[in-house]
């Protein structure tokens, strides 16, 4: 099974347990993922503001401050808030669950992990992230080429506007203004 991977993706693998952060390294390295590590919340969020990863991988278990508030601090700063979160973590409460997606978190994956499972979670919200930007980018492209034609459109149809207002009993003006509304309308010959 082929998953979404790229040479210019960065994972951040955040766990206190250099066991785990070799395992789960080893696995994202083999299918072509750059990682950097983190071993608690702190160092999550100064990395994670510092290289802007596209994807964490964030235990929930650690010193000085735990996977949940770690995500949640992520999630308040502009330059981390719409970077995918997955928790993986051994604590398997639904409670734990419900609250690693109230945090912010995208998925939760329980330890000990299936390999084919993790990296196929990983593919596919890299792939929704990606497709988040695409869509994005196109909704910021149409909302400025819509600007663009109220712009470019508006003094042409102002000035049609006040020509169609002149005397209507004017054969020469009423003329002009079949001539003027054929053209803007039916520039390509009728439809008929």
């Amino acid at each position: 099974m082929e998953y979404y991977t790229s040479q210019s993706i960065t994972i951040l693998i955040v766990d206190d347990t250099p066991k785990n952060i070799q395992v789960i390294g080893n696995i994202l390295e083999e299918k072509g993922y750059k990682i950097n590590i983190a071993l608690n919340g702190l160092q999550a969020i100064k990395t994670a503001e510092e290289i802007k990863p596209d994807l964490i991988l964030l235990d929930i278990i650690m010193p000085k401050m735990d996977g949940f508030e770690t995500c949640a601090r992520l999630k308040t700063l502009d330059s981390t808030k719409d970077i995918p979160v997955i928790f993986l973590s051994a604590k398997a409460e639904s409670e734990d669950i419900i609250k690693g997606f109230q945090t912010g978190g995208v998925d939760y994956i329980t330890k000990p992990f299936n390999r084919e499972e993790l990296l196929a979670r990983i593919g596919t919200h890299l792939e929704l992230q990606e497709n988040r930007k695409i869509i994005e980018t196109i909704s910021n492209e149409r909302k400025e080429l819509l600007h663009v034609l109220c712009h470019d459109l508006a003094v042409p149809f102002l000035s049609l506007k006040s020509l169609l207002k002149v005397e209507k009993d004017a054969p020469e003006i009423l003329h002009v203004r079949s001539f003027l509304v054929e053209q803007l309308f039916f520039p390509c010959g009728s439809l008929w």
